[in-house]
Formats: structure tokens, C-alpha cells, sequence
């Protein structure tokens, strides 16, 4: 009787089994690039790999967040992989970035591919939608956007296919490569988040002038407001002081 009970329970866990590898799908990994869309700079020069930047996008959660939401706090999340943007409401994850423009195609050789463990480790699910924002680097402050960098969003699709949008995990072994759509629109940020620093006056450059102001700032601590310290803070300690003035210093008179 034992030894019946074993091959009943010996028989269910294959079939069990069985109906697990024919019914659970494969996921793979996915290959993203440009396609032949052809992406400028806001001085409409064909991006390469010293103007362009490339972010992928997943949304893990609700909708693609708006770059100027008031509620986001730093500019460099867009560029960083493995970035986790949220709003509260939306969240977002860049889960890969590329410089691989020549000529302005974004090349999917030069593109890393997005591995299914990679898909895992940002906490992705399948039929999460991926989205590329295409930054012109020329409009950056350093190595992120800042106010007044120009950039455009274009959905994803399998091999450009409108009908076909792009979703995280692949649908077979070879995964999917997918690319963007061939309308553009070029957009500008504008929030108060992605100010330039050092920036006081808010004239888009850095001059003497912002320099009398910080300088007008620093020698008298008490008048330092939060809107002073925010553009200028530059290693986020709540307060202006050395490292602020040298850095002020440095890009007036070196660069």
C-alpha cells in the first residue's frame, strides 16, 4: 500500500512538472538601440557619442514621470542606471544607458543589452513598458541635466513595430530588440530642481555677477535663505562655505 502511495505522489510531481515547462513562459533578455531614427541636438547637429546621451526606461509602476516634477530633487537619477525615480504616485527605473550615437543613430551594437537577471535585480515585471529619453549632452551641466537641457522621449517598440509596444523580458530565447518610433519632439526642462548651480541670478550663465552675490551671501551667514543655499549647496551640507566659493571660483575663471 506504501509503495502505491509513493508512485501516485512519484507520477503527480512529474506531471506537475510537466505542465510547469510547457505553460510557464521564457523569459529573455532585450537588446535596445536606435533603429534608423536619426537624433539631433538642440543646435540640430547630429548627436554622437560626445553630444549624446541615451537613457532606458522601465515603468515599474503607473506612468513615465514627469523630468519636471516638482517632487524629485535631483537631476543626475535620470542618467545613472539603476536609478529608482518615483513621484509617490509612478515608479520609474532607468535600467540602462548608452554614448553609442554616430552620425545620430543610437547603434544597438554599442547599446547593453538588458539580461533578464538585470530585469530581476531592478524588481521589473513582465509587461512593464520601456521608454528612451535621448539627452543632448551639450545642454548638461557637468555629467547631468540640469534647467534648460534639451531632451526627447520616444516610446519603444519590437523592431520599431508601432503595433508592437515594448515590454521588459523578452519573448523568446534570442529576447526582443527594440526600438524607438521615428517621431520626435524635442522638449526643454524647466523645473526649479534642475537649476544650474551656482547660478544665483538665474541669467542661464555663471559670471562676476553671481559671484558678488555669493560672495554678499557668504560673508553673512544669517541672510542665507533655503532658495540661496539649494542653488548653490554644492556638496549638500546645508550650508555655503570653502567648497562652494572655490567651485564658484573655478568655473568663472578656469573653464
Amino acid at each position: 500500500m506504501l509503495r502505491k502511495v509513493e508512485l501516485i505522489m512519484y507520477k503527480t510531481i512529474v506531471w506537475i512538472f510537466i505542465i510547469f515547462i510547457f505553460t510557464t513562459k521564457v523569459y529573455a533578455d532585450v537588446e535596445w538601440g536606435g533603429g534608423n531614427v536619426r537624433f539631433y541636438s538642440y543646435d540640430k547637429e547630429l548627436l554622437t557619442n560626445y553630444n549624446g546621451l541615451a537613457s532606458l526606461v522601465a515603468v515599474r509602476q503607473g506612468k513615465l514621470i514627469n523630468l519636471n516634477n516638482s517632487k524629485l530633487e535631483e537631476s543626475n537619477i535620470w542618467v545613472t542606471p539603476g536609478s529608482i525615480i518615483t513621484d509617490e504616485e509612478n515608479i520609474n527605473v532607468v535600467v540602462s544607458v548608452s554614448w553609442a550615437f554616430d552620425d545620430g543613430l543610437l547603434w544597438m551594437s554599442g547599446s547593453p543589452y538588458l539580461s533578464t537577471s538585470d530585469m530581476i535585480s531592478y524588481g521589473l515585471l513582465p509587461g512593464d513598458k520601456f521608454y528612451l529619453i535621448v539627452w543632448d549632452r551639450n545642454t548638461f551641466n557637468w555629467n547631468h541635466p540640469v534647467e534648460g537641457t534639451t531632451y526627447t522621449i520616444d516610446n519603444m517598440y519590437i523592431d520599431g513595430d508601432i503595433t508592437k509596444p515594448a515590454t521588459s523580458y523578452g519573448d523568446d530565447d534570442f529576447g526582443d530588440m527594440i526600438r524607438p518610433e521615428k517621431k520626435q519632439t524635442t522638449a526643454v526642462c524647466d523645473q526649479y530642481f534642475l537649476k544650474t548651480k551656482c547660478d544665483i541670478n538665474n541669467d542661464e550663465r555663471i559670471t562676476i555677477k553671481d559671484l558678488i552675490i555669493f560672495l554678499q551671501i557668504f560673508s553673512n551667514i544669517d541672510v542665507q535663505i533655503q532658495n540661496d543655499i539649494k542653488y548653490i549647496d554644492i556638496n549638500n551640507n546645508n550650508r555655503i562655505d570653502y567648497v562652494e566659493l572655490f567651485y564658484l571660483l573655478k568655473l568663472i575663471f578656469v573653464y
